[in-house]
């Protein structure tokens, strides 16, 4: 038992002592000598670059590929439900499932239709319009629509 113990204390003091101890003696050695210090930069922006007063005056490199980033969205429109009555029970049963991005569509001839979304994604929407197919049984397109 003497033996187990004795081991134990010269574990627990010199590994620690062997892996500390230089860190610690530069801390003695360093201890009233300030180590670090923090410069503020000054603003060379200002004193190098010459005023830009048009935005035409910018030069863009060619190297910097500029592109017109069309942004779409998918919906899923339910053009066979058009009665109040349908598109409130319809309503009821799309928030059952958890679909409450629930929106309403005019066409040219006045016609006002449901549908769900915007979805960023075309796959997204056909699942949920398959996920809509599937659970309440009504078939829904689904269309891009140009933001």
């Amino acid at each position: 038992m003497k033996l187990k113990n004795t081991y134990l204390i010269l574990t627990l003091l010199f590994i620690p002592g062997y892996i500390f101890y230089m860190p610690v003696m530069n801390y003695i050695y360093n201890f009233n000598k300030i180590t670090y210090s923090l410069n503020i930069p000054e603003n060379s922006i200002e004193n190098d670059s010459v005023e830009i007063t048009k935005y035409r005056d910018v030069e863009v490199s060619d190297d910097i590929p500029l592109k017109q980033i069309i942004s779409e969205s998918w919906i899923i429109s339910f053009p066979s439900i058009t009665s109040e009555k349908l598109t409130s029970n319809f309503s009821n049963d799309l928030k059952k499932l958890g679909i409450t991005s629930i929106i309403n569509l005019s066409s040219k001839n006045n016609i006002e239709s449901i549908a769900v979304g915007p979805f960023v994604d075309k796959q997204m929407a056909e699942k949920i319009a398959l996920k809509i197919k599937n659970s309440l049984n009504y078939s829904g397109n689904v269309e891009r629509l140009n933001n």
